[in-house]
């Protein structure tokens, strides 16, 4: 999501520096502000030509935030075109929430005297007041039309302790194929629900030790 401001906010200059809203964590939502570099920004911009390029001259007065939401269903990872294919399908709750993050994103930066707001809908690109985010709900019945993503892809490795429920053991060590270690967030059981950093970290820590000690 991105909201342009009547006044310049440098968001790019510096060390880059991000920030959160956790007053809906228990309901599994998460607010969040990075800045964005402009070839990103562009990339993922729903207009093109001299529309866009109007928006891009805009960039030190954007804010660039999101809406990230703790999933309650676990997707699969398949094969196709002879690479891996992670596919994910978010239900109807995980969706509300979504939706619900939105509105309370997009009403805070109009309160904070955001001129306007790209949203993430292919149906409905740009509110330009607190008013116009009634039209979310007539608007978003379908799934399809909201833009999502993710940085943080876990679980597809998932670490266990018997071969029959995960790809790896306790160790990290792949059951099928002796030797051979995994130590990122795949090895996740599930999704964590929180930037996975530091959770990252642990479990190479953990893996590297195992592999340092004599079998």
């Amino acid at each position: 999501m991105l909201a342009i401001y009547p006044h310049d906010l440098y968001a790019w200059q510096g060390v880059s520096q991000g920030g959160q809203i956790r007053e809906f964590r228990d309901e599994g939502i998460l607010m969040a502000e990075n800045a964005v570099p402009p070839g990103s920004v562009g990339a993922q911009m729903p207009f093109l030509g001299e529309e866009a390029m109007d928006l891009m001259k805009r960039y030190n007065a954007m804010a660039m935030t999101g809406v990230l939401v703790e999933d309650s269903h676990a997707g699969r990872v398949t094969r196709g075109f002879g690479a891996p294919m992670a596919r994910y399908t978010i239900t109807r709750y995980d969706h509300d929430r979504f939706l619900r993050g939105v509105r309370h994103l997009a009403t805070l930066h109009f309160e904070m005297g955001a001129e306007k707001v790209i949203l993430p809908f292919s149906n409905f690109h740009v509110a330009n007041s607190v008013d116009d985010l009634a039209q979310i709900g007539r608007t978003q019945r379908s799934r399809s039309t909201m833009e999502l993503f993710t940085v943080h892809l876990m679980g597809t490795c998932r670490m266990g302790s018997t071969p029959q429920h995960s790809v790896v053991d306790l160790n990290g060590e792949i059951w099928d194929l002796p030797g051979c270690y995994v130590a990122d967030s795949s090895l996740f059981p599930t999704a964590v629900g929180v930037n996975p950093q530091v959770t990252i970290m642990a479990l190479a820590t953990r893996v590297a030790e195992r592999l340092r000690l004599p079998n």
